[in-house]
């Protein structure tokens, strides 16, 4: 009898430390679950503030480019008029609608608004905006010179990469390049 006693005394002390095991598990469980539903909407707040950047970023860039790849077609067909012996007939035309064209880029670009980007992120895409518009006001000139030398030009369209750069890599993109996106 006493065996039994010890046996059952052995047995219920086993049931209660195993409820009492099971109980910490669910309680420790719960709590991990809450913790894990926490880190992983966390997460997905992360993730989704990061493809809202990256989405942001580029709309605006393409915006940009959008924007000024008309104007820059035709003051590209002009510089390669210039330097075509055989296009001498269309120099005038092309001049002046490069001319134009350079303008008008000055005030589409003015027009542009920049959105869904925090504020410093919206200060330094306006800067790059600046340097571009910049861009066009020296082609507005180097186009109505004798001698065409769109150089300075150049040189602002690749300070705006420069300003555009640290925000695409911040948010894990490639570095843009206007100059090939508007060509």
């Amino acid at each position: 009898m006493k065996k039994i006693f010890i046996l059952f005394a052995m047995l219920l002390a086993l049931v209660l430390t195993a409820c009492g095991q099971t109980q910490n598990t669910t309680d420790s469980s719960n709590g991990g679950d809450t913790n894990a539903e926490e880190t992983a909407e966390k997460k997905d707040d992360g993730e989704n503030d990061e493809a809202a950047i990256k989405k942001a970023l580029l709309s605006n860039y393409l915006n940009v480019a959008k924007t000024v790849r008309p104007y820059q077609t035709k003051i590209n067909m002009y510089v390669e008029s210039v330097n075509n012996p055989e296009a001498e007939a269309t120099i005038e035309t092309t001049k002046e609608d490069a001319i134009t064209a350079a303008e008008e880029a000055v005030k589409a670009i003015e027009g542009i608004k920049v959105e869904d980007l925090d504020e410093d992120k919206t200060a330094t895409f306006n800067d790059a905006l600046t340097e571009l518009k910049g861009a066009y006001e020296a082609y507005a000139k180097a186009l109505g010179e004798e001698e065409i030398d769109v150089a300075a030009a150049e040189e602002k369209i690749n300070a705006t990469n420069e300003k555009l750069t640290p925000l695409f890599e911040d948010a894990g993109l490639h570095a843009p390049n206007l100059a090939k996106e508007i060509n």
